[in-house]
């Protein structure tokens, strides 16, 4: 059985028709018992944790998009295709910086052109100027104006985008489909510290993405520029896509 996602999220104290949807779809997989009351009380809300930690899926509890698309195997909405001509052109030259590295910590002559793009110094955290710098290469490619802020700041980058291009993470969770290549992902480690990179791709299965100063385990200062994986999830923060208004 086929029910296409209803378009946000599905939370615990819910009620209605789309609770009773998922309900019964549990029940036909086996999940019960289960009462298909249209109710979204303690004894779904404990199912459906189940459910997301077999399926490998965050078990939050919350039947966003990607709960939904495998309740119901549902088609993976996959977004891999640049949305403008600059976004194309960026993602470009982000995935040939990929293997470069650093020589000591953050410094280096394959990242320090991303650290003088901001006007920063060696030595300064990178994968935002990162960002900045791949845009700035795409931007003089094709001829246009770079759009993003000038700032090697994750969290200030954040608090001075325009309202028009940020995407708050929970929107996301309601529905992935608002990730689009060449979106900037931002995540808040608190104390004012942060990591952002560029978004590939996106689909059920999280987002492919390219990064500077990380590593295979994803940290916030690591060594070079990496093609990582993530969960939706693991994006606190937001995103912010300057494509939206193009």
């Amino acid at each position: 059985m086929s029910v296409p996602y209803p378009g946000k999220a599905i939370r615990y104290g819910q009620s209605g028709p789309d609770v009773k949807e998922m309900q019964l779809r549990l029940a036909v997989l086996g999940y019960s018992p289960l009462t298909s009351d249209g109710v979204f009380g303690p004894k779904t809300l404990s199912i459906v944790k189940v459910f997301q930690t077999q399926r490998n899926l965050e078990a939050d509890g919350i039947i966003g998009r990607l709960t939904w698309t495998q309740l119901f195997d549902l088609p993976k909405p996959i977004s891999s295709t640049p949305p403008t001509r600059l976004v194309e052109a960026t993602l470009g030259f982000a995935r040939g910086e990929v293997g470069a590295r650093e020589v000591g910590p953050n410094t280096g002559p394959e990242v320090e052109k991303y650290q003088r793009a901001t006007g920063n110094k060696p030595g300064d955290a990178y994968c935002m100027s990162y960002c900045y710098w791949c845009y700035d290469q795409g931007s003089k490619k094709i001829s246009v104006k770079n759009p993003l802020i000038k700032t090697a700041g994750v969290l200030d980058h954040w608090e001075r985008a325009p309202e028009w291009a940020k995407i708050s993470a929970d929107a996301v969770l309601d529905d992935i489909t608002l990730v689009k290549p060449g979106a900037i992902f931002i995540i808040d480690h608190g104390n004012g510290y942060g990591h952002g990179g560029l978004v590939l791709a996106a689909s059920t299965d999280g987002l492919d993405t390219f990064e500077g100063n990380t590593n295979k385990r994803g940290v916030r200062d690591g060594q070079g520029v990496y093609q990582r994986a993530r969960r939706f999830s693991e994006i606190n923060k937001g995103y912010i896509d300057y494509s939206r208004q193009q």
